[in-house]
């Protein structure tokens, strides 16, 4: 009897052991499958970027038509809208060494003659009350004359408040800027939210946009986020963070596809969220 009992503790310890094991083998198995779909995933999100990047120098321009006005400058890219005599957007790249200051701001204000239905002059801003607001900031480009020049043509300017151009908008623009210092390499995408039936100024007509926005995109091989902003076009004190808004968000109210070349998994689940913490440490 006594060996009989011994026999069969024998077996249901064999068993419990053996399923112990098998459960622990499978666990890791698991967790191997998972670090391998995440490395691959890793390896094809980076071989994505490389062959964007080489492919097209500015992926991350939003989606235009072949008959939109796009004007490429050395050092940014943007769609000119005729209509509002100013830009849709404005794209560029913005890394550390963009930020070295080797020039002094400029200041020459001219018209763009690579916009070929003609931008907005100088003149159009005598006496409006509003300020020649830079999207591509001056300050976003201190590294060498030409970069700091090229920011003062008027296809970057946009009627602006200048309790708002002084004021919020130097403060986010300031933030950009601190997010490349401490983060990494920035893709950014600014401009004016463009309007039918608002105010005009000047000779040529520039309309007054009632609101601005920019999107920021990081992008590496191992981490992507994006944020939106969306303001208006008043003084404010509020801090930047009360005008987040999400990628998604922001493209329902411009009628602007933000990156559309990348990844749809990528795209959807970057824009669809802002991770707060990131953006604001």
């Amino acid at each position: 009897m006594k060996r009989q009992i011994f026999f069969m503790v024998f077996i249901f310890s064999f068993i419990m052991v053996g399923t112990f094991i098998f459960m622990a083998m499978k666990q890791t198995g698991t967790e191997n499958t998972k670090q391998n779909e995440a490395l691959k995933e890793s390896i094809q999100e980076k071989q994505a970027i490389e062959q964007i990047s080489q492919n097209d120098p500015y992926w991350f321009t939003p989606y235009y038509t072949n008959e939109a006005e796009i004007v490429k400058h050395q050092y940014y890219i943007l769609k000119y809208n005729e209509q509002f005599e100013q830009p849709d957007w404005v794209a560029y790249e913005l890394k550390q060494a963009h930020l070295v200051k080797n020039a002094k701001r400029a200041n020459n204000f001219r018209a763009d003659k690579t916009v070929l239905t003609g931008s907005a002059v100088p003149d159009d801003y005598n006496g409006s009350g509003y300020d020649r607001g830079h999207l591509l900031p001056a300050g976003d480009r201190p590294f060498s004359e030409e970069a700091m020049s090229e920011t003062f043509y008027m296809s970057n300017m946009s009627p602006q408040e200048p309790g708002f151009n002084r004021g919020i908008w130097k403060v986010l623009e300031d933030a950009v800027r601190t997010y490349a210092e401490n983060i990494g390499t920035m893709y950014v995408v600014t401009g004016p939210v463009n309007k039918l039936g608002v105010k005009e100024i000047g000779m040529n007509k520039v309309d007054v946009p009632n609101y601005y926005y920019k999107a920021v995109l990081f992008y590496t091989n191992n981490q992507t986020q994006a944020i939106g902003f969306l303001l208006k076009n008043e003084s404010s004190d509020l801090p930047i963070q009360n005008f987040v808004i999400t990628i998604d968000s922001l493209e329902k109210f411009t009628g602007i596809n933000f990156y559309h070349k990348l990844d749809d998994s990528i795209e959807n689940n970057m824009e669809s969220k802002v991770d707060t913490k990131f953006w604001f440490k």
